[in-house]
C-alpha cells in the first residue's frame, strides 16, 4: 500500500510538471519501502530477467572468449539500489553455469514519465565462472572465479 501511494504521489508531481528530481527521489523512497539494499529470494527468470540477460550477452561472450554453447537464464535475484542489480544464474551448456551481476539504472523505471528521452543503461558488473546447477545464487561483486 505504501508503494502504491508513493507511485501515486510521483504521478501527481509529474502531472503538475514539478522538477524531475522530486520524481526520482520518490522512486528511491518507493524502493526503500520494499527493502532498499536487500536482495529478493531467487526465483525463475521472468520476461524482465530475460531482457536484462540479453542486454549483456555480448559482454558475457567477450569475457568468456566467445565460447558459449548455450545461454539460458534460469534464476534471478534482484536488489533495489539507485537502480536495480540483477543476479542471474545462466546455463551455458554441457552442465556449466555462470552467475552474472547486472546493473540497470533507475532511469529505466522513469521512461514514459519525466525522462522519456533517456535510454536506460544496463551494465555487466560481475561474473562468476565455474558454477554448477546446484550452486546457490547469492550476492557477489566483481569478476573472477568463484
Amino acid at each position: 500500500l505504501k508503494l502504491q501511494f508513493l507511485y501515486f504521489i510521483a504521478l501527481l508531481i509529474f502531472h503538475k510538471k514539478m522538477k524531475t528530481t522530486f520524481v526520482f527521489l520518490l522512486f528511491v523512497a518507493a524502493g526503500s519501502a520494499v527493502g532498499l539494499g536487500g536482495t529478493t529470494p531467487a526465483t525463475s527468470c521472468n520476461a524482465e530477467c530475460f531482457e536484462v540477460a540479453q542486454d549483456v550477452k555480448e559482454y558475457v561472450k567477450e569475457k568468456l572468449g566467445d565460447h558459449l554453447v548455450e545461454y539460458h537464464p534460469e534464476l534471478v535475484r534482484e536488489q533495489v539500489v539507485a537502480g536495480k542489480n540483477y543476479f542471474i544464474k545462466i546455463n551455458i551448456g554441457e552442465g556449466h553455469y555462470i552467475h552474472i551481476r547486472v546493473y540497470r539504472s533507475l532511469l529505466r523505471h522513469l521512461d514514459g514519465l519525466a525522462n522519456a528521452h533517456v535510454r536506460p543503461t544496463t551494465t555487466l558488473t560481475g561474473l562468476k565462472l565455474g558454477m554448477t546447477k546446484d550452486d546457490e545464487l547469492v550476492y557477489f561483486e566483481g569478476f573472477g572465479d568463484q
